[in-house]
């Protein structure tokens, strides 16, 4: 049986279209304080919500808050209660004032830093739960290639699932507190002002307030905007540095430190006149909000006073009465510049919610099978690898080799052979299948295990030796056979890191211990070590000595591995069996060679 993969490119638009620009969203850049804003938003709530814990949290910060609000109701009769003492000159009854105005004030303390915590708590869940359903989504096949490579709607993806993420978790949770407290503040303080001094004197504080809603809510939109694209350029200026340190040694051996620093800086102006921007919005949204806030000390003695100044009723202004009516004005006014100081955070709130809400519409769109091959249920098992008619794109619908045809089966090697940027390493990507861009049809082995893939620079991250021999596989799960393992570091002359280092246990990032050569050696261990029914070499021997790769093709043969090369030595050639050879002209040649 044969497993057959077919894609056939939609129509000649669409060849010459690169996927990024294919069928855009209107709607995917704005990152603007809208409609929009609060139906991504919904759809992230959804995402964080899932998890039953975080209901009992949010549940347990409303009773916290709740009990707060019952605790600090007793601080206004406290305070009148210390005037009225210390005016009629009682010690006792000030001692007595002083003993419950302690217990209350610690009471505070204590729930004041226990809704913190939970806060805190809110926002390590909510982060543990997004980052992880990004990450169910991001590397799901090969999306995460998609995202990065093919599709470039979304900048910088590792900072929108890192860093956005945290922020947003951390800005969204704060937000959700105030809007928990601020409205039980508010009702609660809200029916005592209009008992304890008139009808008018809540309506007086909230139409205030609703003023200052208004005038922040027109500052608001820029910041949300400019915050998006701040951190595009913070990721932006991130990855000019991770791409230094990543490419050391190559740009120092062009002396490259001069260019690497101009490019750098330049994203770091243009990241610092986007900050600027930012600063200067914040600045007239901090002054609109402060102003308010501010206003509401003067504004609680204007109410305060309404009632005995100006419109003389019974009410008697005793020292009691006036800081009881003060307190309980003063929290209603606190309640309402808890809203007014959220909408500060909403602003930059706007801008992550767009960043985060982009990547997973992108993800979702991506995994609706829009760039993906034919369905599971078409897929049959093979035990060779074929090209039938198969014509070879690149993403913008540039044609590199027409109606391509061969055969690779077990025990005999082919050699693919070009010029530069005739679809060479096009035919191995679509070969691995992370590559939709052709027609026609290919048959290859269904199991994963048994196609492998060799880079020109082999992917080595931090961990031990070990583990770099078995990736993708992970040694908790495998328990190799060290012998064994070390048995193919000798059979590869890689002596040397048996004695230098434990394989087992030595942690480094080798890829900068280790010279390019070195590096193609451990990736020919990987393939002896998972040992699959082909392997497809993509220019993986092209630091080595060709002693070195002679004797790595002659393992392949006894392992049984059949081969699929990419390669410009002619040395190669007595290796193989077959010779395909691309031409500048999208066309190509198939011939028989003697083989090893």
């Amino acid at each position: 049986m044969e497993e057959k993969l077919r894609l056939t490119v939609d129509d000649d638009h669409s060849k010459k279209n690169n996927i990024s620009t294919s069928k855009p969203d209107p709607t995917h850049g704005n990152s603007g304080f809208n409609w929009l804003f609060f139906k991504r938003l919904w759809r992230i709530w959804t995402i964080i919500m899932k998890n039953g814990l975080t209901i009992v949290v949010c549940i347990l910060l409303l009773l916290l808050s709740m009990g707060q609000l019952y605790i600090v109701s007793y601080t206004g009769k406290v305070i009148g209660n210390f005037y009225t003492n210390i005016i009629s000159e009682n010690k006792k009854g000030f001692y007595n004032v002083l003993y419950w105005a302690t217990i209350i004030i610690i009471s505070s303390a204590l729930l004041d830093s226990s809704i913190k915590f939970v806060i805190d708590v809110l926002a390590w869940r909510w982060r543990r739960t997004l980052c992880l359903h990004l990450h169910h989504h991001y590397f799901l096949k090969t999306l995460y290639y998609k995202v990065i490579s093919l599709d470039h709607r979304v900048d910088n993806p590792d900072q929108r699932i890192t860093q956005d993420v945290d922020n947003f978790t951390s800005t969204f949770s704060n937000i959700l507190s105030g809007c928990v407290t601020a409205p039980l503040v508010i009702c609660w303080y809200f029916y005592w002002c209009w008992k304890d001094i008139a009808w008018y004197a809540p309506l007086i504080i909230a139409g205030f307030f609703f003023l200052g809603y208004i005038v922040n809510k027109l500052i608001m939109g820029p910041i949300a905007r400019l915050v998006f694209a701040q951190e595009k350029l913070e990721g932006n200026f991130r990855f000019d540095h991770v791409r230094v340190r990543t490419c050391a040694e190559s740009i120092a051996l062009y002396d490259g430190g001069f260019r690497e620093q101009t490019n750098a800086e330049s994203n770091f102006n243009e990241l610092l006149r986007n900050k600027m921007r930012i600063m200067r919005w914040h600045w007239a949204l901090n002054t609109s909000s402060n102003t308010f806030a501010y206003m509401g000390s003067i504004l609680n003695y204007v109410v305060v006073g309404l009632p005995v100044l100006f419109i003389h009723s019974d009410i008697k202004p005793t020292a009691d009465y006036v800081a009881q009516a003060s307190f309980t004005c003063i929290m209603l006014i606190s309640g309402f510049s808890q809203f007014i100081n959220i909408s500060t955070s909403l602003s930059d709130l706007a801008g992550y919610t767009s960043r985060i809400a982009q990547l997973l519409e992108t993800l979702k769109e991506l995994e609706g099978d829009k760039y993906e091959t034919e369905s599971e249920s078409k897929v049959t098992r093979g035990d060779l690898i074929k090209f039938e008619n198969v014509t070879c794109y690149t993403p913008t619908g540039l044609k590199l080799v027409n109606k391509l045809n061969f055969v690779v089966k077990s025990g005999s090697n082919m050699l693919i052979m070009g010029p530069t940027g005739t679809g060479k390493s096009s035919i191995l990507r679509i070969l691995n299948g992370i590559w939709p861009f052709f027609e026609g049809e290919i048959t290859k082995p269904e199991d994963l295990n048994s196609l492998f893939y060799l880079p020109q620079k082999p992917y080595l991250f931090y961990g031990t030796i070990l583990e770099q021999i078995v990736y993708p596989k992970e040694v908790s799960s495998l328990h190799p056979n060290i012998l064994r393992v070390k048995e193919i570091l000798s059979q590869i002359s890689m002596h040397g890191i048996i004695d230098m280092y434990n394989i087992v246990t030595d942690r480094r990032n080798w890829s900068d211990v280790l010279s390019p050569g070195e590096q193609q050696l451990i990736s020919f261990a990987r393939l002896f070590f998972h040992k699959p029914k082909f392997a497809v070499l993509d220019e993986a021997t092209s630091s080595l000595h060709q002693e070195i790769e002679e004797r790595l093709y002659k393992l392949c043969k006894e392992e049984g591995i059949t081969l699929i090369s990419v390669g410009h030595r002619n040395t190669l050639r007595s290796y193989h069996d077959y010779l395909l050879e691309l031409g500048n002209h999208q066309n190509w040649s198939l011939s028989e060679l003697g083989g090893s």
